[in-house]
C-alpha cells in the first residue's frame, strides 16, 4: 500500500508545477489585457517569450519540489506585476532598474503612489491566493523531479530562441540580438534589469514587440550613439560652435514658471480663471497643444528641454548621467544673473549640478506651497536677477497638497483623483494671479518675458477614458482626452494676441523665447522652431530630433557651445 501511495504522489508531480505555470501566465495575461489597446503586432513571439519566462521558473519548481516556496515566489511575482501597473499609471512606463534609482526623488511623496491603486489591481493578488488554496487543499506533494526540471528548462529554451528570432525581424538591424543567450536572456530573468529598459522583465508583460528595439548591455549603451553621415549633416544645420564670437547676450528679464503636471484642459475658466483670461490678452502667445517630449527623466527632462532646446537621452535621465556637461540655454544667453527656485532639496533630480549646467548660477530652496514659490519669484526680480526659473510641487500626484488649500467646490460624483487635480490647479492659479497682475502697465513685470507651461502631462489613457466618460455623462466641457500641456508666453515683444494652431513641442520653447527676445542664438538653433514666426519651417522631424538629441548628449556635442 505504501508503495502504491508513493507511486500516486510521484505520478502527480506535474500538478503543482503545472498550476504554478498557469498562475504565472494568468498574472501576465491579466496585465496584458488590461493595458494593451489591441492585439500585439507580433502575438506569436509575444506568447512564446511569456511562456518561456513561466517555464523557466516552473523548472525550479520541479527541481526543488517545494510548494511553500512556489507560493512565496508567486506572491512576489504578482506584487512585481502590480507595481508595474501602478508605475505605468504614474509615469507611463514599466518599472526597470533605472526607475529604482529615481525613486529617491519622491522625497516624502511616496505615499502619493497609493492614490493610483484601483480595485482592478486586486486580481493580481487573487492569483497567488487561489494558487495557494489549490496547491495545499488538494493535498498534493510536489516532490522533486530533476528529469522533469531538465525537460522544462529545455522547453523554456525551445520557446525563447524562436521568440527572439521573431523579435529580431521587427527591429532595425543595428539593434538585433543575433545570439539571444549572449544578451543574458533578458526575456527570462525577472530581476530588476540594470542592462536595458526595453528588454526588462516588465516588457514581458506589456507593450507591442516592436517596442523592443534595443538589446544593449549597460556597458555597451553608447554603441548606438555615434552619428551617421546624414545625422551629422542634420546637426550641421542646427549647431554652429564656430559662431560663438557672434553671440550677443539679451538684457530682458525672463521668468519661467514650470507648473507640475499642468495639462491644457485645466486652463479653463472654471478651474484656472486667471490664467485662462490671461491667454486672451495682448502680448501673449498661447498654445493648448504642446506635446511633452519627456522620457524616463520626467520632470527633469521637461526642465532640460525647455531650457536648452535639446531632447533627452533614450535611457535614464540627463540630470544624473550627464550633469557635468555644458549645454546651450536661455539663462546662459543672458547678460545678468540667473536663479533656479525649487520647492525641495537640491538633491532631487540632481538640481545642485543640473541647474548650473543649464546656466543658473544660484539655486534657492523654498517651501512647497505655491504662494511661497511665486513670492520668491517676485522677490528675485526685485533683486535684479535677469532669468528667474521656478518649479512648483503642490500639484504633484496624488494632488492632495494643493487640493487641501483650494476653495474650489467640485461635485461629489467627480472621480477623486480628478477632483483633487482640478483643485490643485485652481490653487496654483489663485497664487499665480500676483505674477500675472504685475504684467499690467506700470507693473514690475510689464517689460518682462514670462513663460508658463507644464513639465509633463500626468493622466494616462486608462484614467483619461474614465474621466472622459464622466465629463460626457455630466456635460462638463473639459477636453480631458487631449494629452497636451499648455504654453503661455507673455512678452512686450509679442504684438497683439497670438494663438498657435496645431500641435507643437516642448523643443519649440527654447527657439521661441530666443526669437521673441530678438536674440536668436547663432550657435544653437534648437531642434524646434520659433512659434512666433509664422514662416518658420522645421529642419528635422520630432522623431529624428529624438535620435539626434540622445546622440548629442551622449557624445557631449555641446562642450564648446559657450
Amino acid at each position: 500500500m505504501r508503495n502504491s501511495g508513493n507511486h500516486r504522489v510521484t505520478g502527480r508531480k506535474w500538478l503543482v508545477p503545472g498550476l504554478f505555470f498557469l498562475a504565472m501566465l494568468a498574472d501576465i495575461l491579466i496585465f496584458t489585457l488590461h493595458n494593451w489597446p489591441g492585439v500585439p503586432s507580433e502575438p506569436v513571439s509575444y506568447l512564446l517569450l511569456k511562456v518561456s519566462a513561466c517555464l523557466f521558473f516552473t523548472g525550479f519548481a520541479y527541481l526543488f519540489g517545494n510548494r511553500k516556496w512556489t507560493v512565496v515566489f508567486l506572491f512576489l511575482f504578482s506584487l512585481w506585476i502590480c507595481s508595474n501597473q501602478v508605475y505605468i499609471r504614474s509615469n507611463g512606463l514599466c518599472f526597470d532598474g533605472y526607475s529604482s534609482t529615481l525613486m529617491g526623488n519622491l522625497k516624502g511623496f511616496g505615499g502619493g503612489i497609493m492614490g493610483l491603486f484601483e480595485w482592478f489591481d486586486l486580481w493580481y493578488l487573487a492569483v497567488p491566493v487561489l494558487y495557494a488554496v489549490a496547491a495545499f487543499l488538494l493535498g498534493i506533494k510536489s516532490g522533486a523531479s530533476p528529469l522533469r526540471a531538465l525537460i522544462t528548462f529545455a522547453l523554456c529554451l525551445a520557446a525563447h530562441f524562436p521568440g527572439m528570432a521573431m523579435v529580431n525581424r521587427t527591429v532595425p538591424e543595428e539593434y538585433r540580438c543575433f545570439n539571444p543567450f549572449s544578451a543574458k536572456m533578458h526575456n527570462i530573468f525577472p530581476y530588476i534589469n540594470d542592462y536595458c529598459r526595453e528588454i526588462s522583465v516588465s516588457h514581458l508583460f506589456i507593450y507591442d514587440m516592436s517596442d523592443v528595439a534595443r538589446i544593449l548591455r549597460k556597458d555597451e549603451r553608447n554603441l548606438d550613439a555615434s552619428f551617421r553621415p546624414d545625422e551629422t549633416a542634420d546637426m550641421a544645420l542646427l549647431y554652429h560652435p564656430e559662431l560663438k564670437g557672434e553671440r550677443k547676450s539679451f538684457s530682458d528679464t525672463v521668468i519661467i514658471l514650470l507648473i507640475e503636471s499642468l495639462e491644457s484642459w485645466a486652463v479653463h475658466k472654471e478651474i484656472m480663471p486667471n490664467l485662462e483670461a490671461f491667454t486672451h490678452k495682448d502680448n501673449v502667445l498661447y498654445s493648448d497643444s504642446l506635446k511633452p517630449q519627456i522620457l524616463a527623466g520626467t520632470s527633469s527632462d521637461g526642465q532640460f528641454i525647455i531650457n536648452t532646446g535639446i531632447l533627452p537621452i533614450d535611457h535614464g535621465a540627463v540630470c544624473f548621467t550627464y550633469s557635468e556637461q555644458t549645454y546651450p540655454s536661455i539663462a546662459s544667453n543672458s547678460d545678468g544673473d540667473a536663479v533656479m527656485i525649487i520647492p525641495h532639496s537640491d538633491e532631487v533630480w540632481n538640481q545642485k549640478q543640473m541647474s548650473p549646467a543649464e546656466g543658473y548660477g544660484t539655486t534657492v530652496q523654498v517651501g512647497k506651497d505655491d504662494d511661497e514659490i511665486f513670492d520668491c519669484v517676485l522677490e528675485h526680480v526685485r533683486k535684479g536677477f535677469k532669468v528667474v526659473h521656478s518649479l512648483t510641487l503642490s500639484s504633484h500626484v496624488p494632488f492632495t497638497a494643493g487640493a487641501a488649500e483650494s476653495s474650489l467646490q467640485t461635485s461629489p460624483d467627480m472621480p477623486l483623483l480628478m477632483a483633487n487635480y482640478v483643485k490643485c490647479m485652481n490653487y496654483t492659479d489663485e497664487n499665480m494671479r500676483a505674477i500675472l497682475e504685475q504684467t499690467e502697465a506700470g507693473g514690475l513685470l510689464h517689460n518682462a518675458t514670462i513663460v508658463i507651461t507644464g513639465d509633463h502631462t500626468i493622466f494616462y489613457k486608462d484614467r483619461r477614458k474614465s474621466m472622459k466618460r464622466y465629463c460626457s455623462h455630466t456635460g462638463l466641457p473639459y477636453r480631458v482626452e487631449d494629452p497636451y500641456c499648455p504654453l503661455v508666453i507673455y512678452s512686450p515683444h509679442i504684438k497683439a494676441n497670438r494663438q498657435v494652431e496645431g500641435e507643437c513641442y516642448q523643443m519649440d520653447i527654447y527657439p521661441t523665447v530666443m526669437g521673441i527676445l530678438g536674440n536668436p542664438d547663432p550657435v544653437w538653433d534648437g531642434f524646434g522652431i520659433n512659434l512666433a514666426d509664422e514662416g518658420a519651417v522645421r529642419k528635422v522631424s520630432e522623431e529624428r530630433a529624438m535620435r539626434l538629441g540622445n546622440k548629442s548628449v551622449r557624445n557631449n556635442l555641446f562642450r564648446d557651445c559657450r
